[in-house]
């Protein structure tokens, strides 16, 4: 499995944490590896505050990026600067990785589906097989590769980077793993408590279908 670095950065050089902004995700992370200085899932599980295992373990390989099973130090270092990294695609990229669940370079709508199932059922949420395909499938058409059977990478930065509420989702999900002295606890904005109201929210618009993909990272709805 490739880590952050190299999923999601295409270029030369990866900008990396400033002095200040690595004293504070050291502290973060001695604090989530305890004694032995390792991250393993289940500490990252508790860390992640979420009930989404194939989202938790998808991104927990990702930052593994040697694959032995623990997050060092320097992998949780480089995962920190690739979400704060705001001057290129890197977090973006990062985001369709954890899409990308059999890293083949496309995300397709099999692989929709069961990030959609995992999110639902994260909320305690069924809706029927026809009604979970019609979501995945609306999910695909809008970006601009429409008219083809999965989604590449380009085309899923064009249509997410953009939004007005990236940074905002991007930096709530950054607190979890660089907190800051003034940081208060990320909440939902938005209360799901029926299948008819989460399926007609997804179906209403797209930034909702947006949610998706960032706000399943952040473990929170976040569309009012």
């Amino acid at each position: 499995m490739t880590g952050v670095t190299a999923v999601a950065n295409d270029q030369a050089a990866s900008p990396s944490l400033g002095f200040f902004q690595r004293r504070r995700a050291r502290k973060r992370f001695r604090r989530l590896a305890g004694v032995d200085r390792l991250i393993d899932l289940a500490e990252w599980q508790k860390a992640f505050e979420s009930r989404n295992p194939l989202i938790t373990k998808r991104l927990f390989e990702l930052v593994d990026a040697d694959g032995t099973g623990f997050i060092d130090e320097g992998e949780y270092f480089d995962f920190v600067a690739c979400l704060l990294d705001t001057e290129s695609d890197r977090r973006f990229r990062l985001v369709f990785a954890i899409f990308d669940l059999n890293s083949d370079g496309v995300i397709d709508a099999k692989e929709v589906r069961q990030i959609l199932q995992a999110s639902l059922d994260e909320q305690s949420l069924t809706v029927e097989d026809d009604d979970l395909a019609e979501l995945a499938s609306g999910f695909l058409r809008y970006f601009k590769s429409a008219g083809k059977r999965a989604l590449d990478c380009a085309d899923f930065i064009a249509g997410i980077q953009n939004y007005q509420k990236t940074d905002r989702l991007f930096a709530q999900f950054t607190g979890i793993w660089l907190p800051s002295s003034s940081r208060s606890k990320v909440k939902s904005h938005l209360k799901v408590d029926s299948r008819s109201r989460v399926t007609r929210r997804l179906r209403a618009n797209w930034h909702v279908k947006f949610w998706l993909v960032v706000s399943t990272l952040a473990n929170a709805l976040v569309f009012a």
